[in-house]
């Protein structure tokens, strides 16, 4: 049988986890002096409102953590399990994940694992999760989902919208300068993750129903006439503005494109952290 383990930064929309064969690996929110894991023991809501007055941190999960994740299958029979990652430029998971692994390989004759840097981040790396439970599901082998997986890495893209840069700015994520000039200027920033695997920006409109109308632009250019697998969008919060901004982003898709799955996906916790409300996420994946 075949497992996928992830971890929380890769936002899979949340109804995946009811397969038994996916799990997901908590990335951790610092709130003052105390650590919470994204989705178990902290929730959207609860970093938004904290960011009303204060910056909270992220970190990776713990050793123990990402290792109870694997057993977790392993002990379920899911001796073949594909690991999949955010960005190990933009996160320290996917090494942790690579050592945990190879070391209860050493110690368990009969698993066979494969961690894959997904070169992206939330969503873009989730689509690789989804395609890889689709695959599962198809009946694949192995030893075909992983090259699969892999070929699909550069078919996987995600454009963010981002309404205020104090928090990218707050996580050193941006410049100090250019935070503090964007804010100004009221740029709303669209970004995306680059060929290194690290962020990206791609456009910077001066309002958000500009820089919806770009990220729709920019996602039909990256399509370019091919075929596509799916799509996603996603939110931070659930305010009635992104929920407007959604809806239009759903009517563009479905007029312009024939796409059969078109997923919602909630920003997790440790996301959240770094953008602050109101972000909107539109991702794909082409065949």
């Amino acid at each position: 049988m075949i497992g996928i383990i992830c971890d929380s930064g890769t936002d899979v929309p949340r109804d995946f986890f009811k397969n038994e064969n996916i799990i997901e690996v908590p990335l951790n929110v610092k709130i003052k002096d105390e650590s919470f894991q994204d989705w178990k023991t902290i929730n959207p809501e609860q970093v938004l409102n904290y960011m009303e007055n204060d910056f909270p941190k992220t970190s990776t999960p713990s050793y123990n953590t990402i290792k109870d994740a694997f057993l977790n299958l392993y002990n379920k029979g899911y001796k073949n399990i594909i690991g999949i990652t955010i960005s190990s430029a933009l996160s320290g998971t996917n090494n942790l994940f690579s050592l945990v692994s190879n070391e209860l390989m050493k110690e368990k004759e009969d698993l066979k694992v494969e961690i894959i840097d997904s070169i992206n981040i939330s969503i873009g790396s989730g689509n690789l999760i989804i395609k890889a439970s689709k695959l599962i599901n198809e009946g694949c082998k192995f030893s075909e989902i992983v090259p699969e997986i892999k070929k699909s890495i550069n078919k996987s893209k995600v454009f963010f919208v981002i309404p205020t840069l104090k928090f990218l700015r707050a996580g050193g994520r941006i410049g100090n300068v250019a935070g503090v000039v964007g804010e100004l200027l009221s740029i709303k920033p669209i970004i995306t993750v680059g060929e290194d695997g690290k962020y990206k920006s791609v456009s910077k409109p001066r309002n958000m129903n500009k820089a919806i109308d770009k990220i729709l632009s920019l996602f039909k250019d990256f399509v370019n006439g091919e075929k596509i697998d799916f799509c996603s969008i996603g939110i931070c919060s659930k305010d009635d503005k992104s929920l407007s901004f959604v809806n239009k982003i759903k009517e563009y898709i479905k007029n312009e494109f024939s796409i059969k799955d078109i997923y919602d996906y909630q920003a997790a916790p440790s996301m959240i952290a770094h953008t602050g409300p109101g972000l909107i996420g539109l991702s794909v994946l082409i065949k």
